[in-house]
């Protein structure tokens, strides 16, 4: 790419972020994102109207003393937790970063895994974004997860996916 070329793709960035370009998504990857709290919804409403009171509240008191005092369920429930956090975290991290191609498409979230020093999220890139513009605005997004850093690198695989690693503690990772 020339250096005209790229003066030229600034200002069409600048354009699109000045008009605001973002795109809507659409009802199944809206369901998608919101796909552990709707499920969350749906169980407590649902157990709310099928089993009696008497039996609900001892239920869930249980639940969570048991997951207070179990070391592995604690363990796991905070995992999950993180895990739907840096979801949302992130989501908002691509959107202010601007990281999103020229008709407004922002990479979407296939998965997240939980790992010993934090996260690891697989993001299915749309046509316009690539490594390279993810991991120009690393600093952001490490900043919007919470994270201590954030790492970009492609998936063994297929070239339209990103796997980034969130390391929310322990030591910084060194870019590859």
């Amino acid at each position: 790419m020339t250096r005209r070329d790229r003066g030229h793709r600034a200002l069409a960035d600048q354009l699109v972020r000045e008009l605001g370009g973002g795109r809507r998504p659409g009802p199944f990857l809206l369901v998608w994102r919101w796909r552990w709290e709707l499920a969350l919804l749906v169980a407590a409403s649902g157990l709310g109207y099928t089993v009696p009171l008497e039996v609900l509240y001892p239920a869930v008191a249980t639940t969570v003393a048991l997951c207070a005092v179990v070391p592995v369920l604690r363990h796991l429930l905070c995992a999950r937790f993180w895990c739907v956090a840096v979801q949302h975290r992130l989501r908002a991290g691509l959107h202010e970063a601007d990281v999103r191609s020229w008709s407004g498409r922002t990479p979407a979230i296939v998965w997240t895994s939980a790992y010993r020093d934090g996260e690891q999220v697989l993001l299915a890139c749309p046509a316009g974004v690539d490594l390279a513009r993810i991991a120009a605005a690393r600093g952001e997004l490490a900043a919007a997860c919470w994270a201590v850093d954030l790492t970009v690198r492609p998936h063994h695989r297929y070239a339209n996916l990103a796997v980034v690693d969130v390391a929310r503690c322990g030591r910084r990772r060194e870019q590859p």
